[in-house]
């Protein structure tokens, strides 16, 4: 579903070049919950942003659904991404105007009224617990209900690939364990696939897999590491 190959990104300011990610390379099966973990400034948004074809890569090769995409021009990529792929953010980025119901709907809704499409947002809302909270602006919802609104906006275009970037680092640890418990029932009974960042290792047990990216370079975690986090289920 995921392959990078031999895939290195560089950020040149000034006289300065950074390298943000080294020769990656990885794969990522269709229906895989994949963890990322690394410290603030390891790579983790630009690996992100690569897989979610919002970077493009400085060598090496991003296959997306058996399509290699390096090559390919911006409307192209967007095409793809529009196709397979959906975010959930840490900072949410819900439109403060618009209300929960609104703010699922606007992956397909371009601001036209449409009865399925306001039907599918409400089973979404359900699905995360908020249809009680429709109609309700962003500012009156809590962090946990605001991040449940932008999980089901993922949802809304029925996306293969679900990408979630340190999606409960603004909440509180008993929210967080909502949201991962939310997100591992989707995964199980859609079979998403879904790549997480995050700096939590606490979090990692929810995942079928998990890398360290440390200094620009993925590492997959050994079995025997990787087990120590899964007793924490």
């Amino acid at each position: 579903m995921i392959q990078l190959r031999d895939v290195s990104k560089t950020f040149t300011a000034g006289s300065e070049r950074v390298d943000v990610l080294k020769d990656i390379n990885v794969s990522i099966e269709e229906g895989e919950f994949v963890g990322i973990i690394g410290p603030s400034g390891s790579g983790k948004t630009t690996l992100l942003q690569v897989m979610g074809l919002l970077e493009n890569v400085s060598q090496g090769e991003v296959l997306i659904a058996g399509e290699e995409t390096s090559a390919m021009s911006t409307s192209e990529r967007k095409g793809i991404r529009n196709k397979h792929i959906s975010y959930v953010f840490q900072q949410y980025q819900l439109l403060p105007a618009l209300t929960a119901i609104e703010n699922v709907m606007l992956p397909v809704l371009q601001f036209k009224k449409n009865k399925s499409i306001e039907e599918r947002a409400e089973r979404l809302l359900d699905q995360v617990g908020l249809s009680h909270r429709k109609k309700s602006l962003p500012a009156k919802l809590s962090g946990g209900e605001q991040q449940r609104v932008a999980i089901a906006r993922a949802l809304m275009n029925n996306p293969d690939i679900i990408l979630a970037d340190e999606m409960t680092g603004n909440l509180d640890e008993e929210t967080s364990g909502t949201i991962m418990k939310l997100f591992k029932e989707i995964h199980e009974q859609e079979n998403k696939t879904i790549v997480m960042v995050t700096h939590n290792t606490d979090l990692i047990h929810h995942t079928n897999s998990a890398y360290r990216l440390r200094e620009g370079s993925l590492v997959e975690i050994p079995q025997v590491e990787y087990d120590v986090f899964k007793t924490k289920e």
